[in-house]
């Protein structure tokens, strides 16, 4: 089975470009409600996420607790990159159920590193339900 059957286009995904301010990257997190977002660079490639946590975890390393601290750092300073890397285009369904046990969303690059879009969990277990739910009218 092909992964890409999943995918959420990037047209379609909420992510940040590496170079933004904390506070940019924090008010885009927040007007969209996610918790966590794939960030990529200007050249398209995928670079690691962030999550809310990492927001907190800067403003309490802060000696200040200031929220002007995140006017000055940039994003890039707090990427995780290696919580969350990406799969390519063509990795197997069981890699993909691998990492969404661990992730709400799995990052896809294509073959020449460019982030593409994610797959969710939430789109790997409708598929499943679905499947369960057919295979079960066919059964009665």
């Amino acid at each position: 089975m092909n992964i890409l059957r999943f995918l959420t286009p990037k047209s379609a995904v909420c992510y940040l470009y590496h170079d933004f301010t904390l506070r940019q990257a924090l008010e885009k997190m927040f007007f969209h409600r996610h918790h966590a977002v794939p960030v990529i660079d200007r050249k398209g490639r995928y670079v690691g996420s962030v999550s809310d946590g990492d927001f907190l975890r800067v403003l309490y390393e802060a000696e200040s607790g200031d929220l002007h601290t995140l006017e000055h750092r940039r994003l890039k300073e707090i990427v995780r990159r290696d919580v969350n890397p990406a799969v390519k285009q063509d990795a197997s369904v069981s890699d993909l159920l691998g990492r969404v046990k661990q992730n709400a969303f799995v990052p896809v690059e294509d073959d020449r590193g460019s982030f593409i879009g994610i797959v969710t969990r939430r789109d790997i277990i409708n598929y499943f339900i679905d499947e369960y739910e057919r295979n079960d009218d066919l059964a009665k």
